[in-house]
């Protein structure tokens, strides 16, 4: 799943409401965490396939400001709002579970500095879908 320019972006901790600026994307990316496949007698492809566990990563791709970013290992709720499409009546409140993995600073000449955010997501129960999509009205 891809958000550009998401509107609203807050991470929300225990004890604190930190709100990110200049947020221009957020990613979140599915991988197999556990892949089961098995093959017959039959030919080289395989016959069956199941993924029994995943992982879901987060990326929040943002300009750097005076704001200290989250420290590592931070649990936090990542709450935004989508952006509205020119086709869609509204837009959608989107919020995850996270914990934060990592932090990156990148610099690109022509686009300037941009900080990285990268996330693990954590579901409630590990049954549950940890990305949590309302849509909005308009």
């Amino acid at each position: 799943m891809l958000w550009i320019d998401p509107e609203r972006v807050t991470l929300e901790t225990e004890s604190e409401l930190i709100e990110l600026d200049g947020v221009e994307l957020i990613a979140a990316d599915r991988r197999a965490g556990r892949l089961v496949v098995e093959y017959t007698d039959r030919g080289p492809h395989a016959g069956f396939a199941d993924v029994t566990e995943q992982r879901t990563s987060v990326r929040i791709v943002r300009r750097p400001d005076e704001t200290a970013p989250p420290g590592l290992g931070t649990a936090a709720t990542l709450r935004f709002r989508t952006a509205r499409a020119s086709g869609d009546a509204g837009g959608a409140l989107v919020s995850i579970v996270v914990v934060v993995a990592g932090v990156e600073h990148q610099f690109d000449v022509r686009r300037g500095g941009r900080q990285v955010l990268t996330c693990i997501a954590v579901s409630e129960d590990g049954a549950l879908d940890p990305v949590t999509i309302e849509r909005e009205d308009a």
